[in-house]
């Protein structure tokens, strides 16, 4: 019975570690005309850049990306960003080199 207990235990943990893993290998961002919110992370690539970019677009919002750095398999490894939002206020933020964890971005209320 205590072996049972023990196994359904460690297989609980380890489908919890593996659910919260993937929560963080995810892209963040999320793009309306009620709000703007991104978070750049680890595992964003220079084609999901190019996505962001597309989608701020249709809401009328501006971003460039000043700087970027990308490891040898292409992921995000740093990112300078300024970005106009459609009330024209700025924002804009350097990160140092991104770890895993790490998620500098911005969010903003357009209404």
């Amino acid at each position: 019975m205590k072996k049972v207990l023990l196994l359904t235990l460690i297989a609980t943990c380890c489908v919890t570690l593996t659910s919260f893993a993937q929560q963080i290998e995810k892209l963040v961002y999320s793009i309306s005309k009620d709000s703007i919110g991104v978070e750049f992370t680890t595992r964003f690539t220079f084609d999901d850049l190019v996505q962001v970019k597309a989608e701020l677009k249709k809401i009328d919002a501006e971003i460039s990306y000043e700087s970027l750095k990308f490891d040898s398999k292409g992921y995000l490894k740093q990112i300078a960003v300024t970005i106009i939002d459609p009330k024209d206020r700025i924002v804009s933020f350097t990160s140092g080199e991104l770890k895993h964890t790490d998620r500098p971005g911005f969010r903003l209320r357009l209404k």
